[in-house]
């Protein structure tokens, strides 16, 4: 896995206490076309804090080009953004 750090839009719910669970993320390609990627499995949901930065820290599956692939995404809670960290 390579650190990427690019902004995402992802699509997710949210439990009772407020945690989210992510569903599946959209991301711009390398060509400007958007690439929807479904999350088949989350393994680890963590909690982070950067920097005074507070954030989830999460570890999932996706299949990507027929491929079963890891990826870490992370949600600032303080911004409300989403960022695919490594892919």
């Amino acid at each position: 896995m390579k650190v990427v750090r690019k902004e995402i839009d992802v699509l997710c719910w949210f439990d009772q206490q407020g945690y989210p669970n992510p569903v599946r993320f959209r991301l711009l390609d390398e060509t400007g076309a958007h690439v929807i990627i479904k999350i088949d499995k989350v393994i680890t949901r963590e909690f982070e804090k950067l920097a005074g930065n507070k954030m989830f820290v999460f570890t999932c599956q996706c299949v990507i080009q027929k491929a079963l692939r890891t990826v870490v995404i992370k949600y600032e809670m303080d911004n409300c953004r989403w960022i695919l960290f490594k892919y």
